[in-house]
Formats: C-alpha cells, structure tokens, sequence
C-alpha cells in the first residue's frame, strides 16, 4: 500500500479470476480422456479456456491418437 505504482495497478482491476481444474470426457472409440483446464475471463464477458493432458500421460497420448485419426478420415474424404 506504500507504493504509488501498486496503487494505481489495483485501482485498474487488470486483475482477473484464473479458474482451473480437470475435467474427463468419454470417446466413443478412446473412452475416457482426462484434461486439465484453465479459464480465463477475457474481455466482453468472454473466457477463454485451455485444455491439455499430464506430459507422458495416458490421455496425452489419447489425444495425440485422436489428431491422427481425425487426420486420417481428413484425407479419405
């Protein structure tokens, strides 16, 4: 509070709520695939959400399987 700089950032509010956690969703030919999710509130009411698997993870490589198969079917249409 001694501080002028901090002062004014604060009154700003450039602060924003991060939201994390997991959530799982269930492929119908993967099964199960757990991500990581951070949400983070953007301009105009908008958030934009990230979503990734644990490095090495089983569901890393769920979604590493599920890119070449929508590559795949890509190409055969």
């Amino acid at each position: 509070m001694h501080s002028q700089e901090f002062r004014e950032l604060w009154a700003r509010h450039d602060v924003r709520t991060t939201t994390a956690g997991a959530k799982s969703f269930r492929h119908p030919e993967l099964g199960v695939i757990s991500l990581r999710f951070h949400a983070m509130p953007v301009e105009d009411g908008q958030v934009l959400t990230v979503l990734h698997a644990r490095p090495g993870s089983p569901d890393e490589q769920s979604l590493a399987l599920l890119a070449t198969m929508t590559a795949t079917r890509r190409r055969s249409h």
